[in-house]
């Protein structure tokens, strides 16, 4: 006959039962990596988080107002290149929609790394002050510490390039581990654009906890370069898209040529597709760029741009969710009658679209501010249908190669854009 339990026993036993479950432990609360190198998970409160997310263009205090509208797309992420007073707005905005975000810390690309000391210990503590200050917030996803410092290095080349991305290295491994020591529970990254750099970051600063790598055309690579160096650090793919400007062929003007929407969506697709390929290595994606801006740049890359979603809106949205809530015009056609105009002087523009929905196709335009080389903000300009399929907008006064962008918009808040290429004459 098994022996009698005490009735105090019995008593504490069922009182331990009522009481409510313990919170996470040191091991499973915040945000931590962990796994062997090619098998690395992103746990966040113990649960693992592959990262959808967005670089983030908004003034970071006007979060309530556009978060929504990432959430719409399935993104859980949104990274940003640095702190201001509306972080703590968006952090928050952030945690209570089930999101998180990397926290950039900018550092200056054109410091002297070597010998500025006093700039390092400014730095090193304007970084600390800020983790300290938001490290309690439900929001935080990662730090991210400084952003292409190592190509900017490089580009300026001169004897001193290796000393400055060598200090540079130490300092950011220094910066990474007093990171740690403030706040143990958010991991560390930070950001290089190409492959060499990525080896460096490695190598020179391996207490970061990943390697953040921005990569646009070459985003099909980057696994390759991590298992063939055989990088400790996973990776999280920080910025990518379309081919970059910088990687396309020129227009007869000099500047990148524009494909259209369509082939922006498509990029788009096949890096998000690139970007999350191996998990075990790669951490999660974050597509550039969600954005307010009205400049040529919003034109290549944004998913919004003038306030408009675009194609690539709705090809990150089916990437993150599956699925899409409808869709953007898409022109098909926008030529210039005539590449070369006077100051001021007509510009008729051929053009045809197509709307998923079937909705109506309502045109617009903007003109470039200034001469290409010269700036890439973008203007309203009116518009006028002189025949069946042609538009015409009147030319800037300033001289120089002009962009017309074309808009196709459908009355629901969505819009294709192409742009076509004009020489504007001074008027004699």
């Amino acid at each position: 006959m098994p022996a009698r339990v005490p009735a105090v026993l019995v008593a504490l036993l069922v009182a331990l039962s009522l009481l409510p479950a313990a919170p996470a432990t040191a091991a499973t609360a915040g945000v931590h990596v962990v796994g062997a190198t090619g098998a690395k998970r992103l746990l966040v409160d113990g649960k693992r988080w592959q990262v959808r997310g967005v670089t983030w263009g908004p003034p970071q205090a006007e979060a309530e107002r556009w978060l929504p509208d990432v959430r719409r797309l399935g993104a859980n992420t949104v990274r940003t290149w640095g702190v201001d007073g509306g972080t703590r707005t968006l952090l928050r905005g952030a945690a209570k929609r089930g999101m998180r975000v990397v926290v950039g810390h900018w550092l200056p690309h054109d410091a002297d790394w070597v010998h500025d000391a006093a700039l390092k210990r400014r730095l090193r503590a304007e970084v600390l002050g800020r983790v300290r200050d938001l490290r309690h917030e439900r929001g935080v996803l990662a730090w991210g510490l400084g952003n292409e410092v190592m190509f900017e290095q490089s580009a300026r080349g001169g004897s001193s390039a290796a000393a400055q991305r060598a200090a540079y290295g130490r300092f950011l491994d220094g910066l990474a581990r007093a990171v740690h020591r403030a706040d143990p529970d958010h991991p560390t990254l930070s950001v290089e654009a190409i492959p060499r750099d990525w080896r460096a970051l490695a190598r020179r600063a391996p207490h970061l906890d990943v390697i953040g790598v921005n990569a646009y055309s070459s985003v099909s690579i980057v696994d390759d370069v991590f298992r063939k160096a055989r990088i400790r650090q996973p990776y999280l793919v920080t910025e990518t898209g379309p081919t970059g400007s910088w990687e396309e062929a020129p227009d007869p003007a000099g500047g990148p040529a524009d494909h259209g929407d369509a082939a922006r969506a498509a990029g788009v697709r096949h890096a998000i597709r690139a970007a999350t390929a191996h998990p075990g290595r790669s951490l999660g994606v974050v597509v550039f760029h969600y954005g307010t801006e009205t400049d040529l740049a919003g034109v290549r890359f944004g998913l919004r741009t003038a306030g408009l979603r675009r194609a690539a809106w709705f090809a990150v949205q089916r990437a993150y969710r599956g699925a899409t809530t409808q869709g953007a015009p898409v022109i098909r056609t926008a030529t210039a009658t005539s590449t070369s105009v006077k100051a001021g002087a007509p510009i008729r523009i051929r053009v045809a679209a197509r709307d998923p929905q079937g909705d109506r196709v309502r045109w617009r335009a903007l003109v470039t501010t200034a001469p290409w080389g010269s700036g890439s903000g973008l203007a309203r300009a009116a518009v006028r249908r002189v025949g069946s399929g042609v538009l015409q907008v009147t030319a800037p006064r300033s001289a120089g190669v002009h962009r017309v962008v074309v808009v196709a918009a459908d009355g629901h808040g969505n819009a294709g854009m192409r742009t076509v290429v004009v020489r504007v004459r001074a008027a004699s």
